[in-house]
């Protein structure tokens, strides 16, 4: 499988970032459009961004980032992320909603393959992790997962449908 990813980017930094990046205050944020091409799913399309900000008294920048993506196939790719370090060193919080709609082709599983079939999947995943800083390099915390995937389209008669 082969990859060729063509990167634009841009970076728009609020005047305040510059001024009070020490104090807290202000932050940046990012934006990036993404064009690609694999032979599995054409010519895809879409951007990724950032926003990023320290907030007062924490250690490292929290972050709000995020994607979105669109091939040839009418496959589709959504991801909201987020980073929250609040002030202090002990906690820390991350989580994302991914959604994808995916076209695809079905051939079978081991020795029961067979004729491909075609099929659409709607992926929705959400993920969180709170976590205590135990110390600089390890942090501990239950990681909370949900998955839910459905196949809205599916060819009458074949595997799939059954």
């Amino acid at each position: 499988m082969f990859l060729y990813i063509l990167f634009f980017s841009g970076l728009i930094v609020p005047r305040t970032f510059a001024a009070d990046q020490h104090a807290g205050h202000g932050g940046a944020l990012a934006v990036m459009p993404v064009l690609y091409y694999m032979p599995d799913t054409k010519m895809g399309y879409g951007a990724m961004g950032g926003y990023f900000k320290r907030l007062p008294g924490a250690e490292q920048a929290s972050t709000l980032h995020g994607m979105f993506s669109y091939t040839e196939l009418k496959q589709f790719n959504t991801l909201l992320m987020g980073e929250y370090y609040p002030p202090g060193k002990k906690t820390y919080f991350m989580g994302y909603i991914q959604y994808l709609h995916f076209p695809d082709e079905f051939s079978g599983i081991g020795d029961k393959m067979g004729m491909v079939e075609k099929y659409t999947a709607d992926i929705t995943i959400v993920e969180l992790n709170p976590a205590y800083n135990l110390s600089d390099r390890f942090r501990a915390g239950p990681k909370i997962y949900y998955r839910k995937e459905r196949l809205p389209e599916v060819e009458a008669g074949k595997r799939l449908s059954q």
